[in-house]
């Protein structure tokens, strides 16, 4: 599967980069090594303020402190929304592909950690954020560990919540294949 590959380029071509990348003293590192568990969200906030000021060159130390500490914490979530925060970069510096390239390696974390964590939301919100970037087959692969997940659980409300994400998908621009969404 071709798209799959070119996500595995990417993952080490940014884990690369990120490996030559140094941040110098900041209040985010001080900030790290305090409280690693929150140190995500203080990132992100720096980062935001950051973009809120205009000033680009000061959030990307904070999403590549963000990013670190999301991937130090085992949970899906804080990689979801550390690859949101890498698409807002992406919007303030005119540099969509490279932020959407950062956004697919966060999320593909994170579906592999909901996967393991078995959280349908997770698979779900993760599942749309692929389709918001027009990525119709880590979509559909989401769809199809959701669908497994619900199976498993097999009760109404998981169904449900399957059932909402792909209408939600087919009614979109976006038709997403693979999964169980033929």
């Amino acid at each position: 599967m071709r798209s799959l590959r070119a996500h595995g380029i990417r993952i080490a071509v940014l884990i690369g980069v990120g490996l030559l990348v140094t941040i110098g003293p900041s209040a985010v590192s001080q900030a790290l090594a305090r409280d690693p568990e929150l140190s995500w969200r203080a990132a992100l906030e720096s980062l935001d303020s950051a973009l809120a000021a205009g000033n680009v060159d000061a959030a990307l130390p904070s999403w590549q402190a963000a990013y670190r500490s999301a991937r130090a914490s085992r949970d899906w979530r804080p990689l979801l929304l550390v690859g949101e925060a890498s698409l807002r970069i992406g919007i303030g510096t005119g540099k969509r592909g490279a932020s959407e390239s950062a956004a697919r390696t966060c999320y593909l974390i994170a579906l592999f950690r909901a996967r393991t964590q078995e959280s349908l939301e997770g698979i779900l919100e993760i599942t749309e954020a692929f389709a918001a970037l027009g990525d119709r087959d880590v979509a559909g692969y989401g769809l199809g560990i959701a669908a497994k997940i619900a199976q498993r659980r097999n009760d109404a409300m998981s169904y449900e919540r399957l059932d909402a994400t792909r209408r939600r998908l087919a009614a979109s621009s976006l038709r997403v294949t693979g999964g169980t969404l033929n």
